[in-house]
């Protein structure tokens, strides 16, 4: 049964390698393709700069920087100064 199993398992990855190698060879192509066409990406920064003009306003995806500090994935807020006194008091 285990030799079975290996036995599939080395034929789907042997599949799966061979065809993400053609992937790759092809978007290698075409990156060396658009480079030869633009190689100092002045066309891809020109679109860029356009689309954020036209629509930074309402770029959702556009975040806002936010400091603090990560406790259990959430972010800690500032203490007021009543718990920010109480906090000196008990640890120093």
């Amino acid at each position: 049964m285990n030799q079975l199993i290996n036995e599939a398992l080395h034929d789907y990855v042997s599949s799966r390698s061979h065809d993400v190698a053609q992937d790759l060879s092809k978007t290698s192509s075409e990156l060396r393709a658009y480079r030869r066409r633009d190689p100092s990406f002045e066309a891809a920064i020109a679109r860029a700069a356009k689309a954020e003009a036209e629509h930074g306003q309402s770029d959702a995806l556009d975040g806002e920087l936010v400091i603090g500090e990560l406790i259990d994935g959430r972010l800690a807020e500032e203490p007021g100064p009543v718990a920010a006194e109480i906090h000196q008091l008990l640890h120093g």
